[in-house]
């Protein structure tokens, strides 16, 4: 029987990465999905991109920060240190990270299990889902990169058919403004939300299936959550505190301490 493993946002613990996978008994036919933001703001995301590459048989969900790279690469360097930038472009993997790169999804749907980086809208039925996880590899290019990051502030509204609220959901969901449905940005714990008005994502009861397991990363300062049957596995390790994973088959948890000092 195969299991399938997933790990929270690395963020470029590279090292800590390669101690959670160590922990994991993946065997030959377990399959390992990421969810997201995969090297940015840590000390080996390099380091990082390059191993993925070399292991074919992993898959990640595109997070916030996926985005934003491939937006500096295929389009104009506005978001990531200039170092950075050059760093990973005299990477021998460079191409094969950046076609890599644009062949991961933003969300992946299974009978009972959904895989998304931030989260997902309450109000989206399960034909929505289907819609939504269908349409959206086709937005991975540089003309819809370039107006994402132009336009995203003008999307956080829900709106039929909007590719640009899709993926202002998929990956940069936390709060809702309970009265408008307007996604608020707001990067604190739900017991310490800036606006009143504001509850998580997963509060309300959504229109897709109630059966519907829902992993997610993104929203570190909710650390390890398990909420009904939705789970936060973005333990914040680049900011000190762990990485996460997690058997989806039995729902066992995995930790390692981050090896970055706490800021």
């Amino acid at each position: 029987m195969s299991n399938t493993y997933l790990i929270g946002d690395i963020h470029g613990c590279f090292e800590d990465f390669i101690q959670l996978i160590e922990k994991m008994p993946l065997g030959p036919s377990d399959q390992l999905i990421l969810l997201g933001d995969l090297a940015s703001k840590g000390p080996d995301g390099v380091k990082m991109l390059e191993w993925l590459v070399c292991n074919r048989n992993i898959r990640s969900i595109l997070g916030n920060h996926d985005l934003i790279l491939l937006h500096d690469i295929l389009v104009s360097p506005v978001f990531n240190p200039k170092e950075w930038l050059e760093t990973l472009k005299s990477s021998k993997h460079f191409s094969l990270i950046v076609d890599w790169l644009r062949n991961q999804p933003l969300i992946m749907i299974e009978p009972s299990h959904c895989f998304v980086h931030a989260g997902l809208y309450h109000e989206w039925d399960d034909n929505d889902l289907k819609k939504i996880a269908s349409e959206t590899p086709s937005l991975i290019e540089p003309n819809f990169l370039k107006k994402h990051f132009e336009v995203m502030h003008d999307h956080l509204y829900p709106a039929q058919n909007d590719p640009h609220f899709w993926v202002n959901v998929l990956v940069n969901i936390r709060f809702i403004d309970k009265k408008t449905n307007k996604l608020i940005k707001d990067f604190h714990a739900p017991e310490k939300r800036l606006y009143p008005d504001s509850i998580p994502w997963f509060e309300p009861t959504p229109k897709y299936s109630p059966d519907l397991n829902v992993y997610f990363g993104h929203w570190s300062m909710l650390k390890a959550l398990h909420h009904k049957n939705v789970w936060c596995l973005d333990g914040g390790c680049v900011y000190g505190n762990a990485l996460v994973g997690l058997r989806v088959e039995d729902k066992t948890i995995y930790t390692v301490n981050s090896s970055i000092r706490k800021r």
